[in-house]
């Protein structure tokens, strides 16, 4: 079989641009037996991680011409990358063993399995296209670089890191490293909400909190575990400047739509200005990609694709990091390093050695949230601080708690556990992972009557396997394992059936355990001493300020921006 690359076809006239069809095949019978394929374009439907993808791969004798996808329901931005990267690279090497795109894994593994699927259609061999990973096995050294600053991370905080640092009137210069294919992190899915204070936004809504509000409230929450009080004054002052900067610049708060963070605080907390008219819908920001715009116009170097893989230091400073791209490994030297990797829900070894209670919860959080900032530190002697886990209660770990099905989470007309016992979830969010995470096999039931106000969407569901629907309160004990006496006890506030069940299962938005810092965000040391040149912000750090469990709406969002903001002014001002 001749192997041509992507160039070659479009010399020798092959169409390479995408061709959308709806039939499963659309070949002819192949025109004789030395012919690879039956050409023409084969169009494959397969799962990805949020629903079902449809992939029109196309040939002609001997190769694959094309790979185009027609629909799929995953997250914008990280389809795209996968899309962008996965299809022409399979045309290119005609192999369908090229590597998943860095945070985009299931959707690249998706488009793979589509094409494989496609060739048997057309009579090939798909072990005929099985080549191995297209990464250099060994990749050459590139040259040395130097900034001034080099910030670790593109989430909130390494974006609002950036992005101080770069607005200093020393103008330093400034490298942004992801080691994922796009920017964002955590804060690329998160639901939208940041607080603020002493701030315009504060006066105009009729809400504020003050700084001993704030930190008697975190001290509570954070039970017998200690805050750093001086970090979060230093959170408290800056944070209203760098909010209404980033408000006047584009990104897309909505003062009308403010909320309490807790009830039991005076915190205001902001959301997003996206799909307030649909309560269920997909509620993703849009932030990320609003802040990036910004950062691009303030001068910052940002690079994908680029994984800092150790930190460059003389045993106790740091001079710069190693990084690893695409093609090559290099050197940058920088006169200060931020670490804003954020946290380590992504990490199994992570999670067993700080968070062994939350075993039962999965991560619907970042691909990359794999404990960078931890491993990098390593030989630093940087004591973890903080316990607990931030997170809520969802779906699974593809659809979490939003979008149509997802949301049904906070829909039950009862809870109930595997022993019959109501649940109470009129508790804070925040506090629903232990709940759950505590009870017998880490889960819950939701449960609705034939009154629900949600039946259309119940019933997608349960075509989809989400959901379970019996005819009586007995049949629903016995099919999901729940105590039937007591179950059938404790439902007599419900309507006749039928009975729809959810399991609602506990999921993590981040992690709390991390790096220790003092209240200008640099990194200590296990004898109290600052390591030279190094800060942390973000979820890396954030054991520092709260402990147990997610405080408030707008704490992963506004901790993060607002100590990206104090780490990168203290390291303007010690260049």
């Amino acid at each position: 079989m001749s192997i041509l690359s992507r160039r070659d076809l479009v010399k020798a006239g092959v169409t390479v641009s995408a061709l959308v069809t709806t039939s499963v095949v659309t070949g002819s019978a192949l025109a004789n037996e030395a012919a690879t394929f039956a050409p023409g374009t084969y169009t494959v439907t397969v799962p990805s991680i949020k629903g079902d993808m449809t992939v029109a791969t196309s040939f002609n004798a001997d190769v694959i011409t094309d790979v185009h996808v027609i629909s799929c329901v995953d997250s914008n931005v990280i389809k795209d990358v996968a899309i962008q990267s996965v299809c022409p690279r399979i045309v290119e090497q005609q192999n369908i063993e090229v590597d998943a795109v860095a945070g985009a894994t299931m959707t690249s593994l998706a488009i793979k399995n589509a094409v494989a699927q496609a060739i048997k259609l057309a009579g090939g061999d798909p072990v005929a296209f099985e080549k191995g990973s297209d990464a250099l096995a060994e990749k050459p050294q590139g040259e040395d670089e130097t900034y001034d600053i080099v910030v670790i991370g593109a989430g909130a905080a390494g974006l609002s890191a950036a992005l101080t640092a770069a607005r200093e009137e020393s103008a330093p210069s400034v490298l942004l490293l992801e080691k994922q294919a796009f920017i964002g992190g955590c804060y690329r899915v998160c639901g939208g909400g940041m607080w603020t204070f002493n701030a315009p936004i504060n006066e105009w809504v009729g809400q504020d909190c003050s700084k001993e509000d704030l930190i008697d409230f975190m001290t509570r929450r954070s039970g017998e575990y200690p805050i750093n009080e001086e970090l979060w004054s230093n959170i408290f002052d800056i944070s209203g400047e760098i909010f209404m900067n980033l408000w006047k610049e584009g990104v897309g708060f909505n003062p009308l739509t403010w909320s309490l963070g807790n009830a039991q605080s005076q915190i205001p907390c902001f959301w997003t200005l996206r799909h307030s008219d649909i309560p269920w819908e997909d509620v993703v920001s849009g932030w990320s990609d609003q802040e990036k715009l910004i950062v691009d116009r303030a001068g910052v170097e940002t690079r994908v694709n680029s994984r800092v893989i150790e930190l460059v230091t003389d045993g106790s400073k740091v001079e710069g990091v190693v990084v690893e791209d695409l093609e090559k490994v290099y050197t940058v030297h920088a006169k200060k390093v931020i670490i804003a990797t954020g946290g380590f829900t992504q990490n199994m070894e992570y999670r067993d050695q700080y968070a062994p209670e939350f075993e039962n919860a999965f991560a619907f959080t970042s691909a990359g949230d794999t404990g960078d900032g931890i491993t990098l530190t390593r030989d630093l002697d940087v004591p973890i601080v903080g316990n607990g886990m931030m997170g809520l209660m969802g779906l699974n770990p593809a659809l979490g708690y939003y979008g149509e099905f997802g949301s049904l989470v906070w829909l039950p007309q009862m809870c109930v556990n595997a022993e019959g016992e109501p649940i109470d979830l009129s508790i804070h969010y925040g506090d629903t992972l232990k709940l759950i995470c505590d009870q017998t096999d880490g889960h819950i039931f939701g449960i609705f009557d034939a009154t629900n106000a949600v039946a259309e969407r119940l019933e997608k569901a349960l075509a989809l396997g989400y959901v379970s629907k019996y005819d009586s309160l007995e049949e629903l004990a016995a099919g999901e394992g729940i105590a039937a006496d007591a179950f059938v006890a404790s439902t007599a506030n419900l309507a006749e059936g039928p009975y729809y069940c959810i399991i609602i299962r506990p999921l993590f938005i981040g992690s709390i355990p991390g790096l220790q810092v003092d209240e200008k965000c640099h990194v200590i040391n296990a004898s109290g001493e600052i390591v030279e040149n190094l800060y942390a912000a973000g979820m890396c750090m954030f054991g520092n300020v709260f402990n147990i469990a997610y405080p408030s709406s707008g704490t992963g969002v506004g901790t993060s921006h607002y100590t990206g903001a104090i780490a990168a002014r203290d390291a303007v001002a010690a260049l």
